[in-house]
């Protein structure tokens, strides 16, 4: 058979089934289907992880400013021998949410001196003695002076808290001087 100048001869396919056939870079339906499911799946895992580390990091806020206020604390009752007491503040219990609150101040925690730094996600409360009002059994007897924070993160109700308890020596304590034996230190 002659051809014409240009043409190129194919070879018959006479034979050739579908599924032999070499494949063309498309992906097949359960290949689709088993990488949707994958990814899904891990997309789940990576949201639940999320949220996690996003609670701890909410959480992480409560312990070191409640250490803030009992330093506080600690320093108003050296230096003016007295302990403050400031109420729950920036939201009431029942308003605790996993929202951040704008701290505005009262004229106890004014009085205090102690300020966070930006929006909270917890309330605090401190004061002398046993805090009023609050849920668990935390007991310091006066003049000792508490620390509290609070805060329900995941909106189930299940409040967290972290709790601390000091006694301050006053003024006249800090003052005396302390024979220690020779070679020992504070």
């Amino acid at each position: 058979m002659p051809f014409a100048p240009g043409t190129v001869a194919l070879k018959p396919t006479r034979g050739v089934s579908a599924r032999s056939r070499p494949r063309r870079g498309a992906f097949t339906l359960p290949e689709l289907l088993i990488g949707l499911l994958l990814l899904l799946t891990l997309t789940g895992l990576g949201l639940t992880w999320w949220k996690q580390l996003v609670r701890r990091a909410r959480r992480a806020e409560v312990a070191p400013a409640v250490q803030g206020i009992m330093l506080t604390q600690a320093v108003r009752a050296g230096v003016h021998e007295e302990v403050v007491d400031a109420p729950l503040h920036p939201r009431p219990l029942d308003a605790l949410d996993r929202a951040q609150a704008p701290w505005l101040g009262t004229p106890e925690w004014e009085r205090l001196g102690w300020r966070p730094d930006g929006a909270v996600y917890a309330s605090y409360v401190t004061g002398k003695g046993a805090p009023k009002d609050l849920p668990g059994t935390l007991l310091c007897v006066a003049p000792c002076a508490f620390a509290v924070g609070l805060t329900d993160l995941d909106d189930d109700g299940e409040l967290y808290d972290v709790a601390q308890c000091s006694c301050f020596p006053g003024p006249t304590a800090l003052r005396r001087s302390v024979a220690l034996p020779a070679g020992e230190r504070f």
